[in-house]
């Protein structure tokens, strides 16, 4: 190296250590100093030495204040966070707004058994009022596909997308029965939401959270009888014995307006004894 073996100052070259030496010659030992323990949030694996900045222990849970087990005491995300997405009455939103920011989720074909070609399938965020909002949504083709998820314009007060870092969050529809859908992507990375990412979905688990519940009378025999209707609410209206829902008879051969079943037979001269 052009230096003499008598002259040589051997010391660590690496200007990113500790004790660095800008007048070694020859690479010698580096130091690293920083929190050496995993179990801190300070810890630095790139530290070979420990200095004692290791002052706060990790504590897993959930840190989302929006999720539904959110911990207060939690310091670092497991994971673990749950979200409550559908509304009473079952209801789930698949209306979008295209906030001018987004991030593609590619879906391989044939992933699912249980939807069917035309069922809906979204990607959905917490709102303000904790509230799911649709961020993204498409029609399940059962090939090849993607959904469209748009981030939050910064430009307004109101969330209106997913934020960066958010987590893709699944819900779908097949007729009357609304599915949570767990996804597994190729990369754990690939499961938040960033600006112009793309997520590729490996695996979907959908599991049937509710089926919406559509009001009314459910018995064919009944006037008032809704074909629609899936769950009765007691108001089925029923016709009176021998009439028919618009209070005609069901049997009048004399068509006299009086049921057979209802006929008087008897005197119906006034003159007669």
């Amino acid at each position: 190296d052009g230096v003499c073996n008598e002259l040589e100052i051997f010391g660590c070259q690496d200007d990113s250590a500790d004790n660095y030496n800008a007048e070694a010659t020859d690479s010698g030992y580096c130091e690293y100093l920083g929190c050496t323990d995993s179990a801190y949030l300070e810890y630095d694996e790139t530290a070979d030495t420990d200095d004692g900045s290791c002052t706060t222990l990790i504590v897993g849970g959930c840190t989302d204040q929006n999720a539904m087990n959110f911990e207060s005491s939690a310091n670092s995300t497991d994971g673990s966070c749950e979200y409550d997405l559908i509304g009473s009455d079952c209801d789930v939103n698949f209306e979008t707004t295209n906030t001018g920011s987004n991030h593609t989720i590619m879906i391989p074909s044939s992933l699912s058994n249980t939807l069917n070609v035309g069922d809906q399938i979204g990607v959905f965020f917490i709102g303000e009022n904790g509230s799911a909002i649709c961020a993204g949504s498409s029609p399940w083709t059962g090939q090849v596909m993607q959904i469209v998820a748009f981030g939050d314009d910064a430009t307004t007060d109101e969330v209106d997308g997913l934020m960066s870092g958010a987590p893709l969050l699944f819900l779908a529809q097949s007729g009357d029965d609304v599915y949570t859908v767990t996804a597994t992507f190729q990369s754990p990375t690939m499961a938040n939401f960033s600006v112009n990412g793309i997520s590729l979905v490996s695996d979907f688990e959908l599991e049937i959270a509710c089926t919406v519940v559509y009001l009314g009378c459910t018995d064919v025999n009944a006037c008032n009888y809704n074909a629609s209707a899936n769950t009765n609410d007691n108001s089925c209206d029923f016709p009176s014995d021998n009439y028919d829902c618009n209070g005609v008879c069901l049997n009048d051969v004399d068509e006299d307006g009086v049921c057979n079943e209802l006929e008087i037979f008897g005197c119906q001269d006034d003159s007669a004894d």
